[in-house]
């Protein structure tokens, strides 16, 4: 192989050939060497120039970071002064504080020496002013005990000497309750006159029905007496027989010189007031007493007669009258319970009074009967008879004066029934002193009246 070599490079040719190539290899070589020196350098340059740019950065941000940090300690410092600042008037402010709270403790141990002072004093005037009351207290017993035994010596004297007296005169000795209601009736009830004068130039008004409540039966009340009866008959089991706890006999018949003869509805309203709502308050009163156990009375119930109850109006009809107002002579009895409240009552009944020259017993007997066209009736009754030619003349008058009758007491009714309709009530009556009429509804059926009529007699059938 090497001779092989040798044979070719002794060639001059070949030699000199290989002698340009191997230049030209050295200039390749050289001017790839010069071109990586050149971008070797290239490098180099801008390798210093980046550590050159971040020196140049470290250097401006450790400015930076120098000035951060004297601004921090700056900030750290301005908070320090503040914080000690505001420690040290803490500080004042606490020594203030204590000092305060110092003084605070002389002045209340000052203010407690003072209220123990006072409270000593105060006690020692307490006890001086003790036994000043109980002494005072003592004498005034003392003088209360000879006082009440005085009292109670005059008390014996004048029951005594009532009982003398009430043994002389059987007027003045308390009555029970059957002597009571007779002697009622016989002093006030029974002495009602009517004045013959009264009904001379007056005309009887005629109430106006129009839009006022009528019924449209009326029936016969068949079962009145015997509950009135049984309602007695309990009342009485109450009271003990020996009870005497009504006015004397004296005491009623004085007041029957307050009862003078009826001429009218306002009249008429006083005798009821004096012979009937003023005994029925009298038995009431005396009922609560006695009826302990409630047998009939449930609770305190005190018992009052009104003239308006303008209270209770639930069923009020607003009509327009070209009429002037007539007065209103109604009465109204309502209950109260104390236990509930005096301001609350409740309604029981009404009694609607007429004059007795206006409603005659002979009207109230012609006129009341069980019929089932009421409200007809009535309706008719509104316009006056028709005069036929061929009627003679007293049959004629004998039908108008039957009709007027008729209207009269048909409009006595429906004013009582339009009253207990307005003021939802299931009792009522209209009397004239002469007769009583008592009426009752029935709330299942409100359209029917049932009527039980007294054409002055004396009720005695309640002590047979």
């Amino acid at each position: 192989m090497a001779l092989i070599l040798h044979q070719q490079y002794t060639d001059p040719m070949v030699l000199r050939s290989y002698i340009q190539d191997l230049e030209e290899r050295i200039k390749e070589r050289d001017e790839a060497l010069r071109k990586e020196s050149e971008w070797t350098f290239q490098q180099t340059e801008r390798i210093w120039e980046i550590g050159r740019k971040i020196e140049k950065r470290q250097r401006r941000d450790h400015k930076i970071e120098r000035k951060l940090q004297r601004q921090e300690r700056a900030l750290l410092q301005e908070e320090l002064n503040e914080a000690l600042q505001k420690c040290q008037k803490k500080g004042r402010a606490l020594k203030r504080a204590r000092r305060r709270e110092q003084l605070a403790q002389e002045r209340e141990k000052i203010l407690q020496q003072e209220r123990d002072n006072a409270l000593q004093q105060a006690q020692k005037r307490e006890k001086v002013f003790q036994q000043e009351k109980d002494n005072a207290l003592q004498q005034a017993q003392e003088r209360e005990r000879a006082l009440q035994q005085e009292i109670n010596r005059a008390l014996q004297e004048r029951d005594r000497a009532l009982k003398r007296l009430q043994e002389i005169d059987p007027l003045l000795q308390p009555l029970t309750l059957g002597d009571f209601i007779m002697e009622s009736h016989a002093s006030l009830f029974s002495k009602l006159t009517i004045d013959p004068n009264a009904a001379r130039g007056s005309d009887a008004a005629m109430t106006n029905l129009s839009g006022k409540w009528q019924p449209r039966k009326v029936m016969e009340w068949t079962w009145f007496l015997s509950e009135q009866r049984l309602i007695f008959d309990n009342v009485c089991e109450v009271f003990p027989s020996d009870l005497r706890a009504f006015p004397p006999q004296m005491t009623v018949r004085e007041d029957r010189n307050k009862i003078t003869p009826i001429t009218d509805e306002k009249s008429l309203v006083r005798f009821v007031s004096n012979s009937i709502d003023e005994p029925v308050k009298n038995i009431m009163k005396e009922l609560n007493t006695v009826d302990k156990l409630g047998r009939v009375c449930r609770g305190d119930i005190r018992v009052n007669f009104i003239d308006h109850p303008e209270h209770a109006k639930p069923l009020k009809t607003k009509t327009k009258s070209s009429h002037p107002e007539e007065p209103v002579f109604t009465k109204f009895c309502i209950r109260r319970d104390p236990a509930v409240g005096m301001a609350s009552s409740t309604m029981l009944s009404m009694w609607e009074p007429k004059a007795p020259y206006d409603l005659t017993v002979q009207h109230l007997r012609a006129a009341l009967r069980p019929t089932t066209t009421f409200g007809e009736v009535t309706e008719e009754t509104e316009s006056p008879p028709v005069e036929t030619e061929d009627a003679e003349e007293i049959s004629q008058s004998t039908a108008t004066a039957t009709v007027t009758a008729e209207m009269r007491v048909n409009r006595a009714v429906t004013e009582t029934y339009h009253n207990m309709m307005e003021n939802c009530l299931e009792f009522g009556i209209l009397t004239t002193g002469q007769a009583i009429v008592f009426l009752h509804v029935n709330w299942d059926d409100p359209q029917t009246l049932y009527l039980s009529s007294n054409w002055g007699a004396k009720w005695n059938f309640l002590f047979d």
